[in-house]
């Protein structure tokens, strides 16, 4: 029996060995896990990274679009009126005055009185046209036209006297209410002389453009008071003023 056992185990040692030989036994676990890991933190660090590097782009692009589109929202002005229906005429208690009708009325308040202001500073004014894309009084402030004997006027600073056909109204209104003056002169420092060029010039003053108002070149102030039919802008320099021509005129 002894001789039997001894057989016994010696033919299951050679049977383990045998197997232990093509890879049965205990086996170690740690490559697996450690190469599932690492491939699986390499694909989770690079779409990380490549998330990273898309965002930054976009982030940049916005940034640079937003910066053109608030340097370009300054430039030339507007015409205030293209026609006579884009104005009105505000006669109350407290002013006479030619404005846009879109803009916002002036508020006068609870003053009363029997006559408008435009009566009572004999102005003359009826109603507001759109003169070289400018909303004014219907009246002239044109000297030159006047051929009676009797003295103008003595009109506040920036006021200019009215002219009734050949003579003096009897009222003053601002310079660039006038639908017309005697030259480049009467427009003083605080606004442009626009010249209408035709058979006869005319001579005008008006505010300059809100967006550029110390320019009073053609590039500024010619978008927004040569307008049609004088749509043809000329800077002059001995008057500092703009020219509007009209070739049909």
């Amino acid at each position: 029996m002894a001789s039997v056992r001894s057989v016994l185990g010696r033919f299951a040692a050679l049977l383990c060995a045998v197997i232990a030989a093509g890879g049965c036994g205990e086996t170690t676990d740690d490559s697996a896990p450690a190469g599932g890991a690492v491939g699986s933190g390499g694909s989770t660090a690079g779409a990380g990274s490549g998330g990273a590097s898309g965002g930054s782009g976009k982030s940049g692009a916005s940034g640079s679009s937003g910066a053109l589109g608030s340097g370009g929202s300054a430039g030339p002005g507007e015409p205030e009126c293209t026609k006579d229906l884009d104005c009105v005429l505000i006669n109350d208690c407290c002013r006479c005055k030619a404005m846009a009708a879109s803009a916002e009325r002036p508020v006068c308040g609870d003053v009363v009185c029997q006559v408008g202001s435009c009566e009572a500073r004999q102005t003359g004014a009826r109603t507001a046209i759109c003169n070289l894309g400018r909303c004014v009084l219907d009246v002239s402030c044109d000297a030159s036209k006047v051929t009676c004997e009797r003295l103008p006027p003595q009109c506040p600073a920036g006021e200019l006297p009215v002219v009734d056909r050949f003579c003096w109204a009897g009222g003053c209104v601002p310079a660039s209410q006038c639908a017309g003056v005697t030259d480049c002169s009467q427009c003083g420092p605080e606004l442009a002389c626009v010249v209408a060029d035709s058979l006869t010039d005319t001579f005008h003053c008006a505010a300059p453009a809100p967006s550029c108002p110390g320019d009073r070149s053609c590039a500024c102030l010619g978008p927004s008071v040569c307008i049609t039919p004088f749509g043809k802008c000329a800077d002059s320099t001995p008057d500092r003023a703009v020219h509007c021509s009209c070739s049909t005129c």
